[in-house]
């Protein structure tokens, strides 16, 4: 997402839909790089997230059901931004490694009508 935000790309040029079937892929073909010198982070990421909420806006019109794959809510505020301006956020919880109070805390930060729900990761049962 990382181009499309930049404006060094569009959608068509990050998205790779995948045969068989309708699955299509939001690809980050750019390796990351450096802010501008100078550069105030604060401005860097309101600018990100405003164009992030325009993008998947744009988005939702092309395409019945977006999933977005990000790191853990509770450590990145990029991951909290997202969570805000998508409709619904799935919780992915390894069994036997994810605290219980690391979920309550990942859960406060998502309103409950915009819970989907929990994906319980290498379970035995």
């Amino acid at each position: 997402m990382g181009d499309l935000v930049e404006g060094k790309a569009t959608p068509l040029d990050t998205i790779a839909k995948i045969e068989p079937g309708e699955l299509h892929i939001l690809v980050n073909r750019s390796i990351e790089q450096p802010r501008p010198s100078g550069a105030s982070q604060d401005l860097m990421d309101r600018v990100a997230s405003s164009r992030q909420e325009e993008l998947l806006g744009e988005l939702k019109h092309q395409f019945e059901l977006i999933v977005i794959d990000c790191p853990c809510i509770t450590d990145y505020a990029e991951a909290q931004r997202l969570a805000s301006i998508a409709d619904g956020t799935i919780f992915v919880v390894r069994a036997g490694s994810t605290h219980h109070r690391a979920v309550k805390e990942a859960l406060k930060l998502v309103p409950k009508e915009k819970r989907i729900g929990v994906v319980l990761n290498e379970s035995d049962v």
